[in-house]
């Protein structure tokens, strides 16, 4: 009897398409200009965690995976967006006309059964959080959202390794504008 041992490392991607899904507006938006801020160490990180069963480990990026469709989001929420590279100062909140900056903090955690024979996880939880601070650096909303993906179909689990992660980023996603509109009488204009 041989026994195979896998340890290698798989890079997939949990960005979700959110181009293929309609995202809801909401109608008024919000009449105020937010700033989202994701630093570019966390844009950067790459998180290596186990896969499933077999031992192997997968590695991606979940900042970058949430970044793109996290703007969309908040585009269908508020009046305008604005993508920051860091945290402005007042002067240049006022310039900007930001009221709000909203920071995403991102867990995703991927899974399978240990008796699985395969490495690309079966399932993955998304939890995110929109931190909401005002232009003085105070936090006025913090709403958690989770999303979970399984892999449903075994042609996808080979074919896109990353599928159920994708679900799970945008189940979570598509739960933001939700968890924000409760906030609306917090956005002042």
């Amino acid at each position: 009897m041989i026994l195979v041992s896998g340890c290698a490392l798989h890079p997939i991607s949990v960005q979700p398409e959110l181009a293929q899904v309609e995202i809801k507006k909401i109608s008024p938006k919000i009449p105020v200009t937010v700033g989202y801020y994701i630093p570019e160490e966390l844009l950067s990180f790459k998180l290596i965690t186990a896969g499933s069963g077999v031992g192997d480990n997968v590695s991606f990026y979940p900042y970058k995976d949430l970044s793109v469709g996290y703007g969309q989001i908040l585009e269908s929420i508020f009046k305008q967006v604005v993508k920051l590279p860091s945290i402005p100062d007042d002067v240049e909140m006022k310039r900007l006309g930001i009221k709000y900056v909203i920071q995403p903090k991102v867990s995703v955690t991927p899974g399978g059964s240990a008796l699985s024979m395969t490495w690309p996880p079966e399932y993955f939880t998304v939890e995110l959080i929109s931190n909401v601070k005002n232009t003085r650096g105070i936090l006025i909303a913090n709403p958690k959202v989770k999303g979970h993906g399984t892999q449903q179909e075994v042609e996808l689990l080979y074919s896109d390794f990353g599928y159920p992660g994708k679900i799970a980023m945008k189940k979570a996603l598509l739960q933001v504008p939700n968890s924000l509109i409760q906030y609306r009488e917090y956005f002042k204009k």
